[in-house]
């Protein structure tokens, strides 16, 4: 049977926001501009998980937004 292997990359909340701030996006998430696939807009109180895809950085607010 052959393993399947993941790697799982994770960053603390307040790294998280430190992160955001040095990629330029903390003033869209305190204005609201950010959105989660699903629609819901992105707060510090909700953001859950920061993932890339197809080049761009998308933010979801909860994990079940997430899709593989």
């Amino acid at each position: 049977m052959k393993k399947e292997t993941i790697t799982i990359n994770a960053a603390m909340e307040n790294d998280m926001f430190k992160m955001l701030e040095k990629w330029g996006y903390m003033g869209a998430l305190k204005d609201g501009y950010l959105k989660c696939p699903c629609g819901e807009t992105i707060t510090k109180e909700n953001l859950a998980a920061i993932k890339p895809k197809d080049g761009k950085v998308v933010f979801y607010h909860s994990i079940i937004c997430l899709t593989p």
